[in-house]
């Protein structure tokens, strides 16, 4: 299945726009015998109450079955891949690409050539007996040119020099075909002040494009908060139709009445004017921000022509509530980021425009170190969601912007529906429209290095380790690298006890101490495990620190305990 927000920002990109519909798609495509047993049920005979109910089996696909829409979608494409030497390779992508279930959106650049794709396109489709109807224009040439038959119904009986066009539905987005633009309604049914009617009210909001974030992010706090406070301990009974507090009612009446607002709020529909001319240069920016409550992004295609003109569309927002446990500003802020990049891959790779420049703004420098750190390392947190955003973008793609020029500060932030037009949210920050000599001077006027404090919380603590190296000399001893065979220092006490045992049976009893004979066996043991450890200890020391031991042997046999003359040549530590 296509993306449906791929389809609709596709069907921006050009002036002429024109939608239609599959009649009984579903029922256009028939099942196989062997598959019909799948899809059998019980009805009357003959559709006579009267008579017994028998067993029936479908013959076509129906709605409801979960397969259906996959099925008609594999159909469609089939079709257009058998006819495309035929009908042409634009009618195969139209088909291909923009079509979602049974709806069919795209535009052209001008009226002819969306004539010219409409009538191949019902050619192919009726080659298999499937019908492409219902069809609509924001371009009255179009509309003239298509049989009546073939176009809406409330499109039928109009007069294109005299009437005005009406509002269209466009995968459930209302399109204004007399201002080509996107608009909304509202139809606030008397809702219960409860779960259930709160949640209602929110959910009936429908923007693919993000459009009112900045206004439903606000119903989406006020549900938030509802829902974490009616769940305390004196309220944990309190079902989903049960009367919310009246302490919450204010917020939520003032919200609810604001929305009538928003039929006034639409967005053009196409990219570019009518007259803007061949394009030069395509970008893409994408903003960020994020506040106590919310974090937001929103997307801007920046266009500039032959004639070094620019203009600048609203693509997409989005506005996320937080989480309720508590999360510093920095960590939102990059929550922001990663954002706005989930937006530019969905962008990117649906819009089908060849997009010169991708360029990031964000108003918080702490992210904008993140992004550009290259030495120090961070927490799990914060280092998951810097290696996301530099999977999709890198660093110098990334800009500061102040607070005051981003406009994801006001979907994080929410304002009332009334305001929205008068902010910067549809329009885009004023330094966006301003030529690419203008915005280059500026940029290169505030660009500077981010780096992170090493006191920052999210930056680990490095631990610095002093290495002391040293190198083992083989004496006549017992020599410390035979002790390495030894597991435990428990085991190498014990053997070299054993050994000193062993000398101790050959001596000859008269060379024997009379004060070691006396001892017992026990004490024996203890005696020997002790003297075991001293000479293993000289053992490692002599290896170890061969030239100081040297040193100082020296000097004792000199017969003196000044080691002055020594000091000078016994070797620094390390």
């Amino acid at each position: 299945m296509n993306s449906l927000l791929g389809i609709l920002l596709r069907f921006r990109r050009k002036q002429t726009a024109v939608m239609g519909d599959v009649e009984q798609m579903f029922h256009s495509f028939h099942v196989n015998k062997e598959h019909r047993d799948y899809l059998r049920f019980f009805w009357f005979k003959d559709n006579d109450p009267t008579k017994p109910v028998i067993q029936y089996r479908m013959n076509v696909h129906l709605f409801g079955n979960v397969s259906s829409p996959a099925i008609a979608t594999f159909g469609l494409r089939k079709i257009a891949e058998d006819g495309v030497s035929t009908y042409g390779e634009d009618v195969k992508e139209f088909i291909d690409k923009n079509f979602y279930v049974d709806d069919g959106l795209t535009s052209a650049p001008d009226a002819q050539k969306a004539i010219s794709l409409i009538n191949r396109t019902r050619d192919l489709l009726a080659t298999r007996n499937v019908n492409f109807h219902k069809i609509v224009s924001n371009d009255e040439e179009v509309m003239t040119a298509l049989p009546n038959e073939v176009r809406a119904k409330d499109l039928q009986s109009l007069d294109f020099n005299q009437d005005t066009l009406p509002t269209q539905r466009s995968l459930g987005v209302k399109w204004s075909l007399e201002a080509d633009a996107f608009t909304f309604e509202v139809d606030l049914k008397e809702k219960p002040f409860s779960r259930r009617g709160v949640l209602a009210i929110v959910n009936s909001i429908y923007d693919p494009l993000g459009i009112l974030a900045p206004v439903s992010i606000e119903g989406k706090l006020i549900l938030r908060g509802l829902m974490t406070e009616t769940k305390g301990r004196n309220s944990s009974n309190l079902g989903w139709d049960e009367t919310l507090p009246e302490k919450y009612l204010p917020r939520w009446t003032r919200w609810c009445n604001n929305l009538n607002y928003i039929t006034k709020i639409q967005l053009q529909r196409c990219y570019t004017p009518p007259t803007f001319g061949p394009i030069k240069k395509t970008e893409c920016h994408f903003f960020s921000d994020a506040s106590n409550e919310a974090i937001g992004a929103v997307a801007y295609l920046r266009l500039t022509n032959h004639e070094d003109n620019v203009n600048v569309s609203f693509i997409l927002g989005k506005a996320k509530v937080n989480p309720t446990h508590a999360v510093s500003i920095p960590r939102l802020e990059l929550c922001a980021a990663v954002l706005a990049t989930e937006l530019a891959q969905k962008i990117t790779s649906e819009i089908g425009l060849n997009i010169n420049n991708v360029i990031y703004h964000t108003d918080s420098e702490i992210v904008l170190g993140y992004i550009n750190n290259s030495s120090k390392r961070f927490h799990v947190y914060v280092a998951n969601r810097v290696e996301k955003i530099h999977n999709i973008s890198s660093p110098h793609q990334w800009r500061h912007v102040s607070t005051h020029e981003n406009p994801a500060d006001i979907a994080s932030r929410s304002v009332p529906a009334p305001k929205l037009n008068s902010t910067i949210w549809l329009s885009g920050p004023a330094f966006l429209w301003q030529r690419d000599e203008q915005d280059k001077d500026n940029h290169e006027e505030t660009e500077h290095k981010y780096t992170v404090s090493d006191e920052d919380p999210e930056v680990r603590k490095q631990l610095a380790v002093l290495n002391t190296s040293t190198k083992e000399v083989e004496q006549d001893d017992l020599g410390a690298h035979r002790f390495q065979r030894f597991s435990s220092w428990r085991s190498l006490k014990r053997s070299i006890a054993n050994l000193i045992g062993k000398i101790r049976q050959r001596k000859s009893p008269e060379k024997t101490d009379k004060k070691e004979k006396e001892k017992s066996p026990e004490e024996l043991k203890i005696e020997m495990m002790a003297q075991a450890e001293t000479i293993i200890l000289r053992s490692v020391q002599k290896s170890v620190f061969h030239k100081e031991y040297e040193i100082l042997s020296a000097a004792k046999s000199a017969g003196t305990d000044n080691l002055t003359d020594y000091r000078n040549e016994i070797p620094s530590p390390g």
